[in-house]
């Protein structure tokens, strides 16, 4: 269903874009400084491929209803939305900020199936991280 409904650029889905990072980074390692130190790579590798800032909270929001880590979930099933052309960037940007970063051997698996989650071929230095 999320096939047909596919379309737009990151920052069309920028809310659902850092919320998916910020998904990724817990699924990437439990170390919260390598966590951090992912994120941030991988932020600023999305915001220089037209990612806009993030826009400031909204003032007298009701408080969420939903974990914090069940919304980013969410979030990160939603990227699919993006369009073929932008899905590739945002694997991109991952998989670029892990080459950085600190992490587990396991981390390699978790992008490859972020590849297949996102319907994007895995990159060949997919497996080098």
């Amino acid at each position: 269903p999320l096939r047909a409904t596919a379309r737009g650029a990151l920052a069309d889905h920028a809310d659902d874009v850092r919320a998916a990072t910020r998904c990724m980074a817990r699924v990437l390692t439990s170390d919260r400084l390598a966590q951090e130190q992912w994120h941030d790579a991988a932020i600023a590798a999305l915001e220089s491929m037209g990612l806009p800032r993030p826009r400031s909270p909204g003032i007298g929001l009701a408080p969420a209803t939903v974990p914090a880590h069940q919304r980013e979930l969410q979030a990160a099933l939603r990227a699919r939305r993006l369009s073929a052309m932008q899905r590739p960037l945002l694997v991109r940007a991952w998989i670029d900020a892990a080459k950085g970063s600190a992490l587990p051997s396991h981390a390699a698996d978790a992008l490859h199936l972020l590849c297949v989650a996102l319907d994007v071929p895995a990159p060949d230095y997919a497996s080098s991280v």
